[in-house]
């Protein structure tokens, strides 16, 4: 498949699908990043939920704001507008220890829901230590569920409570199924709840919509398909490794690691 969207002269990238969905552009060897049009990329981002970009040089925090901004405004924290993905010594989230965090979408707490996320990839954990993100692409999730399971789906709505502590927190319901904003396909909004006696700021979800004997098996269900569904892709990360995910169609997860290893990304929100 080629691009309808020209590169610049001597810009070569070689492309290959991920399995069971997503795409990996790689350049030809540090590659300025901002030679790939916005459209380009969104095109991509609409077409494959994932985009992995690799050998395109690194970017300054403040510069890497500014190519996601091409694509539109960012949405800003009390931090700022670029996250940096961190342990902490003494963190006031589970975003910046080394352990799981669940699958979620973010801005869920937000003003706006961001359209896309951008991650960019400063230090990757060593081999072996653990902390993939995986994503699920929703639209596949849903394609993979009887007609039965769907017709229940339609009918559930989710309260999300967590406590404010860092940058997001506070209380929303939302369905589980809902349409995507661009494209208009079904997409899953899914979160999945912390534990008080694992996580020090615990997700807390009311299920509405379906008789209270099956909110129990609602759950336990939508976790075997997140996990054993067939629509999932985890990312192994690499120095200087750039990816652009789809936040209306796909869920993300961190998986946990060792305290020893680095790990440090950094992420923009673009709306």
């Amino acid at each position: 498949m080629t691009s309808a969207l020209p590169l610049p002269p001597g810009i070569r990238i070689d492309r290959s699908d991920l399995k069971p969905f997503g795409l990996v552009v790689e350049s030809n060897g540090d590659t300025d990043l901002n030679v790939l049009p916005p459209a380009l990329l969104a095109r991509w981002v609409g077409e494959f939920r994932v985009v992995v970009l690799r050998g395109f040089a690194g970017l300054s925090k403040e510069a890497f704001a500014d190519s996601a901004r091409r694509w539109g405004p960012l949405l800003t924290w009390d931090f700022g507008e670029v996250l940096d993905l961190v342990v902490q010594e003494r963190p006031t989230n589970y975003l910046f220890t080394p352990g799981c965090v669940p699958y979620h979408w973010d801005g869920a707490f937000a003003e706006q829901t961001p359209a896309y996320m951008f991650f960019q990839c400063v230090q990757a954990p060593m081999a072996d230590a653990g902390g993939e993100t995986s994503f699920i692409d929703t639209t596949l999730l849903l394609n993979n569920a009887g007609q039965e399971r769907r017709a229940m789906w339609d009918h559930v709505q989710i309260t999300y409570t967590v406590e404010k502590k860092g940058h997001f927190g506070g209380k929303f319901t939302t369905p589980l199924v809902s349409s995507h904003p661009i494209t208009g396909r079904p997409t899953l909004r899914y979160a999945e709840p912390l534990p008080a006696d694992e996580y020090e700021n615990p997700l807390s979800l009311t299920v509405e919509g379906i008789p209270a004997s099956e909110h129990d098996e609602l759950l336990t269900d939508l976790h075997e398909r997140l996990y054993h569904g067939g629509a999932g892709y985890t990312h192994t990360w690499q120095d200087g490794d750039y990816l652009l995910i789809d936040n209306h169609a796909v869920l993300h997860r961190r998986e946990s690691f060792r305290q020893e290893s680095p790990r440090r990304l950094q992420r923009v929100q673009i709306l």
